[in-house]
């Protein structure tokens, strides 16, 4: 509700572009820290460093105050379902991030796996593994805010047409 529809896209693939971002982020950052400390230790200092969203959220958002258009009782309400393109999104939305979380979980331990059997001790491959895995993935970040923008200038079903034959 805070961006005209011409930007919504824009708006919603930098959210989504922040939030791949601010993970991979952690990731990278996490290899980088383990370097010098464990891995507990590592995942204390992000942690640390994270509580510096709360006070950003607070001023991004003082101030806004969204009044529903729609009144709700708040249950979920599965007659959406029965709309066949929403249920053609939700199931595709759904695939696809199961498939972005998979391979976010999958390509650190893949990497990890390939330098132990090169010789690496475990605490060193965790390291790499987790600093190269996050460098990749903060590249691929920039995908939802690219598509977002495209999507707004051609519209979502000719955007999701070019980014799917793309991946493919």
């Amino acid at each position: 509700d805070r961006f005209p529809n011409k930007w919504r896209g824009l708006a919603t693939g930098f959210y989504v572009s922040m939030a791949y971002g601010g993970w991979s982020l952690s990731l990278l950052i996490t290899g980088a820290v383990m370097n010098f400390v464990n891995w507990d230790t590592a995942y204390l200092v992000l942690a640390i460093v994270s509580l510096i969203s709360a006070p950003i959220a607070y001023a991004l958002l003082r101030g806004y105050h969204s009044a529903p258009k729609i009144r709700s009782s708040g249950r979920l309400d599965v007659n959406v379902l029965r709309h066949r393109p929403v249920r053609y999104m939700v199931a595709g939305y759904t695939v696809h991030t199961l498939e972005v979380l998979t391979i976010q979980i999958w390509i650190p331990l893949f990497m990890a796996a390939v330098l132990i059997s090169r010789g690496f001790n475990t605490v060193s491959a965790a390291a790499m593994a987790s600093t190269m895995a996050g460098m990749a993935f903060v590249v691929a970040a920039a995908g939802p805010l690219l598509g977002g923008a495209l999507s707004d200038r051609f519209g979502q079903a000719k955007t999701i047409a070019l980014m799917a034959l793309l991946a493919a």
